[in-house]
């Protein structure tokens, strides 16, 4: 029987009169050293989707005020080595914030990020290694533009 999970990915942004910003962050070397959005697994205590994702940014990256959260994009995908035999739900958000918005890399109980960066929507799609974040960036660029 095969086990379903739910995740949530957050590709945060911030606008000024110029332009569109978006943040990635890159994982640690022992978490392959990838740039990508704010990712998290939904835990018992998250009751809702959107718990998670309001969980997972506040940990991963300092973050409790947003100005809009949009839902952008959805997929499924089944899991490999540790993971196999469990499908993941993936849930992908836009999420605003204001431009003064400080990030705080989470750094207990462990570290998962080791750095972040904001750049344009052609940056961001050249850091993000898998398909569906480009496609989930892509959808959310198309909205903004």
């Amino acid at each position: 029987m095969t086990q379903k999970k739910d995740k949530i990915q957050a590709i945060v942004y911030r606008k000024n009169s110029q332009s569109i910003e978006y943040l990635a962050l890159r994982r640690t070397k022992e978490k392959g050293n990838i740039w990508q959005p704010v990712t998290g697994n939904r835990d018992p205590q998250d009751t809702t989707i959107l718990e998670c994702l309001k969980r997972e940014l506040e940990e991963e990256i300092g973050i409790k005020n947003m100005l809009k959260i949009e839902e952008i994009h959805q997929f499924t995908y089944k899991g490999s080595g540790s993971k196999k035999g469990i499908e993941f739900n993936e849930i992908v958000f836009g999420v605003e914030i204001e431009t003064s918005q400080k990030i705080i890399l989470q750094s207990e109980p462990y570290i998962e990020h080791e750095d972040y960066l904001w750049t344009s929507y052609d940056g961001a799609f050249e850091l993000f290694d898998f398909v569906e974040q480009k496609e989930a960036l892509n959808k959310l660029h198309k909205k903004l533009s």
